[in-house]
């Protein structure tokens, strides 16, 4: 029996798309009519922006098997205890979250949790497939984006790491045809593949940024802080999202003078270039580790 798959999204993004398997059909999650209509059957997966809880309360109700894909809980609202109910075969996360993290390793549940990237914009994937050779490498780092209080340390420390290139702009999130102070999708893309680093300072919210990703997109080095409290703790977030195998190839630092001190250092004993190249590899290395780990949920998790 095929899994039947739905979704709050009006149309599944780009990037996810490339880590679906195949020739998947995808109806429609009107949220709420769950059980008025009663679409929703066993070996249901929900493919959503985030707020699964009628879905998983109907397939629970009715002691259906499921699994859930959460892409934009930035905020880590949702509790979702459910994942330790055995009805549910997976879930698979946009952003890392240590508490669902810890349950399921506490009680030998780790098979079941997944945490892939919240993506990038359907504007910047269509570079990737569209886009020219890559220029020469033309600035030592760049940054686009907004100046929030907590980038101050950042960028009081980068303006001093030369041959960089900013932009300070509240308009990154525009649509390109609305933008005046920022740049264009295909601007801002050509520029991070023209640089060596790519400093990613945390959001509003949270130290997950579409950034992060767009900078190893795009072939550039990402410079992030270890952890969102670094100065309080030697755990990497970024090593516990991705569980490597090896070192992770990007830069990570407890706070933004170190990180500009590592970068300085790559370029003066020249293994920057070396390190962008595995940064790629491990981008690339990456997403195919996650598209096996997605098809084999949905074609071999529901008789465990």
């Amino acid at each position: 029996m095929k899994a039947t798959i739905f979704t709050d999204f009006r149309e599944i993004p780009l990037w996810l798309q490339e880590l679906l398997p195949p020739n998947q059909r995808i109806e429609k999650w009107d949220r709420g009519n769950e059980i008025k209509d009663n679409i929703i059957v066993d070996q249901s997966i929900l493919i959503c922006k985030s707020r699964e809880e009628s879905f998983v309360a109907h397939c629970e109700r009715r002691g259906f098997r499921y699994g859930v894909i959460s892409i934009n809980d930035e905020n880590l609202e949702n509790y979702m205890g459910y994942a330790t109910s055995s009805n549910c075969k997976f879930v698979i996360r946009g952003y890392y979250h240590p508490h669902l993290d810890s349950l399921l390793k506490y009680l030998g549940m780790s098979h079941k949790l997944l945490h892939i990237y919240p993506g990038v914009s359907d504007s910047f994937f269509k570079e990737l497939s569209s886009a020219t050779p890559p220029p020469e490498l033309s600035q030592t780092w760049f940054f686009a984006g907004e100046d929030k209080p907590t980038r101050k340390a950042f960028l009081e420390n980068f303006y001093n790491l030369r041959g960089g290139k900013i932009l300070l702009t509240r308009e990154g999130f525009q649509e390109d045809n609305k933008k005046k102070t920022a740049l264009t999708t295909p601007h801002y893309y050509n520029l991070l593949r023209s640089s060596i680093f790519a400093p990613c300072p945390t959001g509003w919210v949270n130290i997950d940024t579409y950034r992060f990703y767009e900078s190893l997109h795009a072939g550039c080095i990402p410079v992030v802080l270890t952890n969102a409290c670094p100065e309080k703790s030697d755990l990497s977030y970024w090593e516990a999202k991705f569980r490597p195998s090896r070192p992770l190839p990007f830069v990570q630092a407890k706070n933004w003078k170190e990180a500009r001190k590592i970068c300085e250092d790559m370029i003066t004993n020249n293994s920057a270039i070396e390190a962008r190249k595995e940064c790629q590899y491990f981008w690339l290395s990456l997403r195919n580790h996650w598209r096996i780990e997605i098809e084999n949920f949905f074609e071999g998790s529901w008789d465990k």
